[in-house]
């Protein structure tokens, strides 16, 4: 085990740092998709204006997700340039009862992998492969419809079309929290 990481994407480090800041704060969607066993859920987004902001999954057709007014800045930094950006976020932050507000998050699940205290469920949403953590005691046949929740201060923002992170201040705020909970 390492105590320090790097990671290299074509022969140029992309990122360096603990294991932690790697997992919670990627730099990039490449370290995202890389790190982590399921790695961080990458999906595409659209930028939906109107009269506050709001998102979807690119290729997604349901209700658009209205962003905070907190986040909206950030929601368009990521979608700059007239280019689709993405929203990252953890497979284990993924639940089953909403508390608060979030991005819904509403599958099929496809593939179901049990490993004795929890299981990785595998589905689409809008067209995107995302997988959750699903705690002990949830078991979810294949074709079951999981309908999920990821609070806001646990999504992630790359920017279009660079696929680096933008730093948001209620994400990053909510990084010592759950870098104490896996202590």
């Amino acid at each position: 085990m390492a105590d320090r990481i790097a990671v290299m994407q074509d022969g140029t480090l992309v990122q360096a740092g603990t294991p932690e800041e790697i997992y919670y704060q990627p730099a990039t969607t490449f370290v995202a998709r890389f790190f982590g066993s399921p790695p961080m859920n990458v999906v595409p987004i659209r930028e939906l204006p109107g009269d506050g902001w709001a998102i979807q999954p690119e290729g997604e057709v349901s209700t658009p997700i209205a962003v905070p007014a907190g986040l909206q800045d950030t929601a368009h930094r990521s979608c700059a340039s007239g280019c689709c950006g993405w929203i990252g976020f953890g497979a284990a932050s993924l639940q089953e009862e909403a508390r608060g507000s979030g991005v819904p998050v509403a599958f099929e699940v496809e593939i179901v992998e049990e490993l004795g205290v929890r299981a990785h469920i595998h589905g689409r949403w809008g067209g995107h492969a995302v997988s959750w953590v699903a705690p002990s005691g949830r078991r979810h046949a294949r074709g079951t419809l999981v309908a999920l929740h990821v609070p806001w201060e646990q999504v992630h923002w790359f920017a279009a079309p660079s696929g680096e992170r933008i730093s948001s201040s209620q994400a990053d705020a909510f990084v010592p929290f759950l870098q104490a909970q896996h202590e």
